[in-house]
């Protein structure tokens, strides 16, 4: 019964999406294109009818971000057939500048997949160690916050190169959508440059770039922060409910005022040793609130 019922929640999240992509086409009224975004947002809400947790994490994540794009639609119109907008709204890669050639098997990309796999089996096991063992103390909870921050850069890092060979594979080669973001220097590189691109583009064509054309990259800035910490909170709240979505949305109003910070200390002159101390010594202070709704989710 559960899993129909699950069935059913994404069939919907598909149907709405469907008609929104739709209601979007370049030709179409005003009135009829705003209704596209209405039918995304509908789609959006299913996250929170599913009923496994981490389906509604993930219809969450996913009908909030075709959502997003549905915005981004109804800005810049998108002149294509219906089947290419029903893609970039349910799709994870943005393909409508993509020629499509032919399918190639990229045997790189999923070695490098298998590489990063034990060590975020390896984080799993810290931070399920750690829950199971509540008398470590103040030991059990830095392991917990060591082996979440493992699991969560590593899942990335297993996920982002299969993604890669599977649009390969159907004939799409995409750029990377994550590009080593532990190398970053800064924190406004990592967010800004190397960590989910695919978000980054979005919150910089719909975020900043609007507001630094007129003068004001500050608030661009923080508007990207605070649309992004409302999209994490929008999906960890449709999964384990307000506490964790808190958490999840303070994570990146904490990153924003950091970037900010590193911005007036001038961090990008610090020597490399002192920059790289700096991003990932924030980075893993403060990877509790990001890291500990995942870990609900994952059942961790």
């Amino acid at each position: 019964m559960t899993l129909g019922f699950d069935l059913s929640a994404v069939l919907v999240w598909q149907l709405a999406s469907a008609a929104a992509a739709w209601c979007l086409g370049a030709s179409r009224a005003l009135w009829l294109r705003r209704m596209g975004v209405a039918f995304a947002v509908m789609g959006a809400l299913t996250g929170f009818v599913a009923y496994a947790t981490f389906l509604r994490w993930l219809m969450g994540l996913l009908g909030g971000f075709s959502a997003m794009r549905a915005w981004a639609l109804l800005r810049e119109p998108y002149k294509a057939t219906w089947f290419a907008r029903y893609g970039y709204l349910v799709g994870v890669a943005d393909l409508r500048a993509v020629p499509r050639t032919a399918g190639v098997f990229a045997p790189k990309l999923f070695l490098r997949a298998l590489g990063f796999l034990p060590l975020s089996l390896l984080g799993a096991a810290m931070a399920r160690a750690a829950a199971l063992n509540p008398g470590l103390g103040h030991w059990g909870a830095g392991l917990r916050v060591v082996g979440g921050a493992l699991l969560i850069y590593c899942a990335t890092e297993v996920l982002e190169p299969t993604l890669r060979g599977l649009y390969a594979l159907a004939g799409f080669q995409i750029a990377r959508m994550h590009e080593d973001p532990i190398v970053s220097r800064t924190l406004g590189e990592w967010w800004g440059q190397r960590w989910n691109r695919v978000v980054g583009r979005w919150l910089r064509d719909q975020c900043f770039t609007p507001m630094a054309r007129r003068r004001r990259a500050r608030l661009g800035l923080v508007l990207s922060f605070a649309v992004s910490a409302l999209y994490h909170a929008w999906f960890t709240l449709a999964a384990i409910g307000v506490e964790g979505a808190a958490r999840m949305g303070a994570f990146f109003v904490v990153q924003g005022a950091l970037v900010m910070a590193e911005s007036a200390l001038r961090v990008g002159r610090w020597p490399r040793a002192a920059q790289h101390t700096w991003t990932l010594g924030w980075l893993l202070v403060t990877s509790p609130l990001f890291t500990a709704p995942l870990l609900r989710v994952m059942g961790l």
